[in-house]
């Protein structure tokens, strides 16, 4: 099967320290679980690394800082463990701010995914572009996610990016938009883009992760080239790397 969002979801809560977010649904043992994590809080304070009811083991992309007061990460979990699962979300230091934060399940990932560093940008436009991250395998899942910093303003995704989840009724800095898609073919860069209903702070981060299988359905094989014997008549093997 190729790559498929099973689930997700995502809150966003007010004068808190921490949250927790539950996925609707038990997970299942193997997939790859996502976090995006935004927050205001004046005096800047920085995402901290989820934990969960699996006891799962998450990763993190950098912090990335629009101002003083608003920080935003994504987090990931490669080879989850199966079942019921809540996942904490929570800021360093002990002072409250405002948090959105939203969580996404997917199918079709190699147990170890992860393809290297995040890409970020931030910059004031109405126009966001996160990019360009270009995967090192073919038919990758590339997900990324935007927050801004001004409040409830229209968000429109690109077209052939899917929607995990999206807010736009935030306070400063707490809306977000968080995408994705699958390569088809040989790995691209690709950059993803958004409008925002009137020129704002912005900030997004773009990942890539390493499918099991093509998204046309077929065994997964980074290349396969023909190589042949020295000696005449002999059937040409096939190398893969």
């Amino acid at each position: 099967m190729a790559v498929a969002l099973v689930q997700s979801d995502g809150k966003h809560v007010t004068a808190v320290n921490n949250t927790t977010l539950a996925f609707p649904s038990n997970v299942t043992a193997g997939n790859l679980l996502l976090g995006f994590h935004t927050h205001f809080h004046t005096g800047g304070t920085t995402p901290s690394l989820p934990t969960d009811t699996l006891g799962n083991t998450w990763q993190q992309s950098v912090t990335l800082q629009l101002n003083f007061n608003i920080r935003c990460r994504m987090f990931w979990c490669e080879n989850s463990l199966g079942g019921a699962n809540t996942v904490t979300f929570d800021m360093s230091g002990t002072a409250n701010g405002d948090l959105t934060v939203a969580l996404a399940e997917f199918s079709g990932l190699l147990a170890d995914c992860d393809d290297g560093s995040p890409v970020t940008d931030t910059a004031t436009s109405s126009t966001p572009a996160v990019g360009d991250k270009t995967p090192s395998v073919d038919d990758a899942l590339l997900v990324a996610f935007l927050t801004h910093g001004g409040g409830n303003i229209s968000i429109t995704e690109e077209a052939g990016w899917n929607v995990i989840y999206e807010f736009e009724d935030g306070s400063s800095g707490m809306p977000i938009s968080c995408v994705w898609k699958q390569q088809v073919g040989a790995p691209v860069a690709e950059d993803a883009d958004w409008t925002l209903g009137s020129s704002q702070l912005w900030g997004g981060i773009i990942h890539a992760f390493k499918p099991t299988v093509a998204a046309g359905g077929q065994p997964y094989i980074k290349r396969t080239e023909y190589v042949p014997h020295m000696a005449l008549g002999q059937t040409p093997l096939r190398r893969r790397y």
